[in-house]
């Protein structure tokens, strides 16, 4: 991960629009890819390292977009898992390894194929240590509420968000996880912890009334 002090290096990787959902770091997920040209960047991805930039798409009722219809800030990850779903579509399982911005757009046929940067949200300073830890606290207990309207909820992801002690890895979990829609999500991109508690805040009073 790199510093303030450090220069963030650059990578060129082929790229894939997700529509209607978010991919965190440290996150794994599963999700479906149809669209030719998100096929085409699969297949080149799996003959280098298996790593590729993945970024919502702003309108999920498109079918077709280029690259402005991307949102610069996504994730680079790497593609764990390929299988075939139908004759035009395959499941793929990614995991998450650390935020990055889109700076240029290399191609856009056959497929995306962009320039990314390391784009690491700022940490909290130490003075603010006693303010973070009351607003994780705020946020466990919402999330401890919202496990009850939500009974299906794994086990394990309850245990790993109470436990944690990190801030980022809690708002990027809960974001990641919760019922949210792509646009909330965004939130916990660039910020800190002071966002997702107004994230939990709606999504809570959502799935009360």
């Amino acid at each position: 991960m790199a510093t303030e002090n450090e220069i963030l290096e650059t990578k060129t990787l082929p790229m894939i629009a997700m529509r209607g959902i978010v991919l965190f770091p440290n996150m794994i997920l599963h999700f479906d890819v149809g669209r030719k040209k998100s096929i085409a960047a699969l297949e080149e991805v799996m003959k280098g390292d298996r790593t590729v930039f993945l970024s919502a798409q702003k309108n999920i009722e498109e079918d077709e977009i280029d690259a402005k219809g991307v949102n610069k800030v996504g994730v680079v990850a790497e593609v764990r898992q390929v299988l075939k779903s139908d004759e035009d579509t395959v499941r793929v399982l990614v995991e998450g390894k650390y935020r990055a911005k889109l700076v240029d757009v290399v191609s856009e046929n056959p497929y995306f194929i962009v320039q990314v940067e390391e784009y690491p949200i700022k940490t909290i300073k130490p003075k603010k240590s006693i303010l973070c830890a009351a607003l994780m606290r705020t946020v466990k207990d919402l999330f401890n509420e919202y496990t009850y309207l939500v009974p299906k909820m794994p086990k394990e992801m309850v245990v790993k968000a109470l436990t944690t002690d990190d801030p980022e890895l809690l708002g990027e979990f809960l974001a990641g996880n919760l019922n949210i829609d792509p646009e909330g999500c965004f939130f916990a991109f660039s910020r800190s912890i002071f966002s997702v508690v107004f994230l939990f805040h709606g999504s809570a009073k959502q799935v009360s009334r």
